[in-house]
């Protein structure tokens, strides 16, 4: 069956060509919305079929409701440190039963109390580089492997989406057991040094590859005030079906 995002994308492309500065812009920020699932069809077109899914960031639950919709029912861990998102994530849980929620701020060790920054999507214990409002929060740490050991146990070609705001790699020190499980990791990947303390693109790329992950897509990104800020990255195991090292044209 055609792709109707590929579709889309054709015919937004031969319009394009001959379009005013300000059309094209406008398409190409309708085109950066469906970006992430078309960057999905090609996992799924390549054979990749998640036996968990951990969002780590899951906010309202949107990305939740996609992958599922997406991937087809899979058993999932929403992560979310923001107590006033529960009550919003309260009907994907109702409609995906399948779905679980850990209502927690994840770090490299359990128990460390940390300041949080609430700012909607923008939330992080590394405080935003922006003048956006705040609210400082105190809350207790888990980490990755606790809450993923409980909610997805035994469960294998894990997909781990960390969408933290610059703390993704804090994230992933505490989850060693849950990366040896997973075969996708997407991770939000900061260009610029948009959250204090947060590391810059190439770190995060050599920390992946040390534990021998290597990026395969780019699913989305960030461009507040024309500035690109944050990009999105899948990685894949090295030796992955998803990384060939032989291209086939006829």
């Amino acid at each position: 069956m055609a792709n109707p995002l590929l579709a889309v994308a054709s015919r937004l492309n031969a319009r394009l060509f001959h379009a005013s500065p300000s059309y094209r812009r406008q398409s190409a920020e309708l085109v950066t919305r469906s970006f992430e699932e078309l960057s999905y069809h090609h996992l799924i077109e390549h054979g990749f079929r998640p036996g968990g899914i951990i969002d780590v960031g899951a906010f309202r639950g949107d990305w939740t409701r996609m992958a599922n919709r997406l991937f087809g029912p899979t058993p999932t861990l929403m992560v979310e440190a923001q107590p006033r998102m529960q009550a919003e994530i309260a009907p994907v849980l109702a409609d995906l039963p399948q779905a679980k929620l850990a209502g927690t701020v994840l770090g490299e060790r359990s128990g460390e109390e940390v300041i949080f920054y609430e700012m909607g999507t923008g939330s992080s214990f590394l405080p935003e580089a922006s003048d956006a409002a705040r609210t400082e929060l105190k809350l207790t740490t888990r980490t990755l492997d606790e809450v993923a050991d409980e909610a997805l146990p035994g469960l294998s070609s894990l997909f781990l989406k960390v969408d933290v705001q610059g703390a993704e790699l804090h994230v992933l020190r505490g989850g060693a057991r849950t990366l040896e499980r997973t075969e996708v990791v997407q991770l939000e990947v900061a260009m610029l040094q948009y959250n204090e303390g947060a590391p810059l693109m190439p770190e995060v790329v050599a920390f992946m590859a040390e534990r021998d992950f290597l990026p395969i897509e780019v699913s989305g990104f960030s461009r507040p005030k024309g500035y690109l800020v944050q990009i999105d990255l899948l990685f894949a195991r090295r030796g992955s079906k998803l990384r060939p090292d032989y291209f086939r044209f006829s």
